[in-house]
């Protein structure tokens, strides 16, 4: 999320943050975000092993999960992105891990990958969320 404040200063628009009292918002939710397990570890290929262990009974357990998608198909109620109408820094932060509900190419063979996908996997029960989805992974690519 460093790298996205960093492009935020040099191209602020379209912003990604807004200048009023929901950038607070934001910024704790983007922090709640990456603090709760959803980024990759950046530690050694043994650790990663064991933390992938971890990581399968807090971050991916269905329960965990299960009410993450609810929380996610309720922010999404009544607007396109997470935190309103507009793409934000919210979807950017989200929307990497996220995908994996939808996304993955079935030649990505990385570990962090492949639990992503057999945890978050949506079903019917989550429209709002599937639909964020589509919408975001659609956007245009630099």
């Amino acid at each position: 999320m460093e790298i996205v404040r960093h492009l935020e200063e040099r191209y602020p628009d379209p912003p990604l943050y807004p200048a009023d009292d929901a950038r607070a918002e934001m910024l704790i939710f983007i922090d709640w975000f990456t603090r709760s397990g959803s980024g990759r570890p950046t530690r050694s290929r043994r650790s990663w092993a064991s933390r992938t262990q971890t990581m399968s009974g807090s971050l991916c357990s269905r329960g965990r999960w299960r009410q993450r998608k609810d929380g996610f198909e309720a922010m999404l109620a009544g607007r396109d992105h997470l935190m309103g109408e507009d793409f934000s820094g919210a979807d950017c932060a989200a929307f990497p891990f996220l995908k994996y509900a939808l996304f993955r190419d079935p030649a990505d063979d990385e570990l962090f990958h492949r639990i992503l996908d057999k945890h978050q996997q949506l079903g019917e029960t989550h429209p709002r969320l599937a639909d964020w989805l589509r919408r975001v992974n659609e956007r245009p690519r630099a």
